[in-house]
């Protein structure tokens, strides 16, 4: 007698779905402290500084939040922590005043340059990238619907483990013990 398929049960998918996430983020989170110990830069941080640094003549902000697949006003936040740092140079455009350019300083791409792998965010976003345009969809489906499941819905995403008030949402800071 042929044997039945046994399908899991709801619970143990659900459990399933979740270890994912944990392993993903945590996968995320442990690659950019390493980034960050050796480059004293976030994990965002050094991808931003790397996409800067590739280009000779400097990118837009809107071109650097389109590579980072952020907003621009967090690829606008992420420059100016790095020009704060001297690693980059913000300037309006000659032609249109609208338009920011991100130049890297000669200490920029020295730092960009450090022998670290690629922060994990990027190499993910490459990943995806690369796979067929219907497996994609159905990755960003299920995100989807994990965020609306959360009700996180609103609001511009911050890049994961950013400084900490970039990711926090607006309104009361918590309070912080000495």
């Amino acid at each position: 007698m042929p044997r039945r398929s046994v399908s899991p049960s709801p619970t143990l998918v659900s459990s399933r779905a979740l270890e994912h996430l944990r392993r993903i983020v945590q996968s995320i989170h442990s690659q950019s402290v390493a980034i960050e110990a050796a480059t004293g830069l976030t994990g965002p941080q050094f991808w931003a500084l790397r996409e800067v640094a590739r280009e000779e003549d400097g990118i837009t902000l809107s071109e650097l939040a389109r590579r980072l697949a952020l907003h621009r006003a967090n690829a606008g936040r992420l420059a100016d922590r790095l020009a704060g740092k001297q690693l980059l140079t913000r300037q309006a455009s000659p032609s249109d005043r609208r338009v920011v350019v991100v130049r890297a300083t000669a200490a920029g791409r020295r730092q960009s340059e450090l022998p670290v792998s690629a922060p994990p965010q990027a190499r993910l976003l490459s990943r995806l990238e690369d796979l067929p345009v219907g497996e994609q969809e159905s990755i960003e489906r299920s995100l989807g619907r994990l965020v609306e499941l959360l009700e996180v819905e609103a609001g511009e995403a911050p890049p994961l483990f950013e400084a900490e008030e970039a990711a926090l949402p607006a309104g009361p800071r918590p309070l912080r013990r000495a």
